[in-house]
């Protein structure tokens, strides 16, 4: 498990990371700004304690992460929330997240849910129903069987991913 409190590291770009820890009823609210979102910017904000500092999350069973988070814009970004095995990276090789993208190499327009093993995107179900704005939104991701994880935004019904599941250590990450 990691301690309280989030790291952060820049993989290029210009980045600023605030958060807020201890503090109710905001503990644990972190805010980071990237200023551009071209092909190789990207900043990463994860859970302190080593990296990573979670198991294998795709072979365990019984666990659950709720991400609550906003976007301030949807234009020039490039946004995952979840776990990963890395966190300084933009892609990395294993992860489970919840990805919206407006780089050249996806141009997303919805969120899309990821899981990712040795590099190979699993994406169930195409993209939620969910728009992509500014409001607070949250995201579910569990599992209640091993290599089993099941994904849902807002409460919508949730997509199930029981192939391509990562098996490596997990660190949280936005």
């Amino acid at each position: 498990t990691g301690t309280n409190g989030w790291g952060f590291t820049s993989v290029a770009g210009t980045c600023s990371y605030s958060q807020i820890a201890g503090v109710v009823p905001n503990v644990g609210i972190t805010r980071g700004n990237v200023t551009s979102a071209g092909a190789t910017d990207a900043c990463t904000f994860y859970l302190n304690g080593g990296n990573p500092p979670l198991g294998n999350l795709g072979g365990n069973t019984a666990w659950e992460w709720v991400f609550i988070f906003r976007i301030n814009s949807t234009a020039d970004i490039r946004f995952r929330i979840g776990v990963a095995s890395t966190i300084n990276v933009i892609e990395p090789t294993d992860g489970i997240w919840l990805r919206y993208d407006t780089n050249v190499a996806y141009s997303d327009t919805a969120f899309h849910y990821i899981a990712r093993a040795s590099s190979a995107n699993t994406e169930p179900g195409g993209a939620p129903t969910v728009a992509v704005d500014a409001n607070f939104h949250s995201f579910r991701v569990r599992s209640t069987s091993a290599g089993t994880i099941l994904m849902s935004v807002d409460g919508a019904a949730e997509q199930t991913i029981a192939s391509g599941v990562p098996t490596a250590n997990m660190s949280p990450i936005m």
